[in-house]
């Protein structure tokens, strides 16, 4: 079986009204090749949060299991940050899970699936979605 890390990492130079001039940075890594399955991958991305009056990171897991030849794909994630406003406490927090599902049906119609829970700022959102595609 064949392993393979990716590394990816970005630098950003913003300068936006609401945040000041800030510079953030990103670092994602993913790994290919995962419990036998050559196409499975999971992937880490952390970033910085930076703004007027803020200071934190951030960051997601997600991962991607095929199966059965690619005709049932999984697709987990989770995202967290912490953030420090004022003087106020950092605090760890989750900010989404979702769980997505495809199922191609035949070499024109897929299934899809998809549930979506989001938190932040006070707000909670939870997102159910179904589908049926037709792709030519």
């Amino acid at each position: 079986m064949d392993t393979h890390l990716q590394f990816y990492e970005e630098v950003a130079l913003i300068n936006a009204d609401n945040t000041g001039d800030s510079t953030r940075y990103q670092v994602r890594l993913t790994r290919t090749g995962l419990f036998a399955m050559q196409n499975a991958s999971a992937t880490i991305t952390v970033y910085t949060q930076a703004g007027n009056d803020s200071d934190g990171y951030g960051g997601s897991l997600s991962s991607y299991f095929p199966f059965c030849n690619g005709k049932l794909v999984v697709q987990p994630a989770a995202g967290f940050r912490t953030l420090q406003i004022g003087s106020q406490g950092q605090e760890m927090s989750l900010t989404y899970l979702s769980l997505y599902l495809d199922g191609r049906l035949s070499k024109t119609w897929t299934l899809f699936g998809g549930l979506n829970y989001s938190s932040g700022s006070g707000v909670d959102s939870t997102l159910l979605e179904v589908g049926l595609r037709y792709s030519w």
